[in-house]
């Protein structure tokens, strides 16, 4: 994330071989999946906020990741990558960043992994992420979430998430002012909203993933 573009893998769907030996290609359960206007809106977010990170590392005063409580991890000697930077958070939960995703966990429920392209979660089996992730070839092969049941216990996870980047940028904003936060996204041409827009349009992103998990679970009553 320290100003180092990293491509992010792109997995695609699983293929699973039948009882018949046939081979049948899988996609996460689409009942809990967003509306395609609301993926893209949120795809284009992500990949601002990670900007807005990079920009943060940077920041002339000091980095601000930093300053916010999170730890840093550079890779070892002779090893190239992005740096890792780890948040511990109360009851429990974790961020982690790098500048080609994200991790969050909560030990009640799990973790998540976010590539920085897509808002598309994908389920890790423990609540903190492994060590030695450097690259996106780095990160364990996690699956998106396969049935009602997956989407169910793991959406929490994602609004859990996006809530963590609204305090976050509500942090930032009151720290540090809204022209700074304007002067980050001056830079970035391809913004989505203004500075004082940031933290609302992330939680209104969570609002409504938790509508669109309810009105799923009440769909299928």
């Amino acid at each position: 994330m320290d100003g180092s573009v990293s491509q992010v893998v792109e997995r695609g769907s699983r293929q699973l071989v039948s009882d018949q030996g046939q081979v049948a290609r899988t996609q996460p359960a689409r009942v809990f999946c967003l509306p395609a206007d609301m993926r893209r809106n949120a795809d284009s977010l992500l990949n601002q906020q990670f900007w807005l990170w990079g920009q943060d590392i940077r920041r002339r005063e000091d980095n601000a990741l930093l300053r916010y409580g999170f730890t840093r991890t550079r890779p070892p000697e002779n090893t190239q990558g992005s740096n890792c930077y780890v948040l511990q958070l109360a009851d429990h939960r974790m961020v982690a960043l790098w500048g080609f995703g994200f991790f969050y966990g909560e030990r009640i429920r799990g973790g998540i992994y976010v590539p920085r392209s897509h808002l598309s979660p994908l389920v890790a089996p423990d609540w903190e992420p492994p060590a030695n992730i450097w690259q996106p070839v780095d990160v364990p092969p996690y699956k998106p979430p396969e049935d009602r049941d997956d989407w169910s216990r793991d959406m929490p996870l994602l609004v859990g998430a996006l809530q963590w980047i609204c305090a976050y940028e509500t942090e930032i904003l009151r720290e540090s002012g809204a022209a700074y936060r304007q002067a980050c996204l001056d830079d970035w041409c391809r913004a989505v909203c203004s500075a004082g827009d940031v933290a609302g349009r992330w939680l209104h992103l969570a609002q409504q993933c938790e509508e669109t998990l309810l009105r799923s679970a009440l769909s299928s009553r």
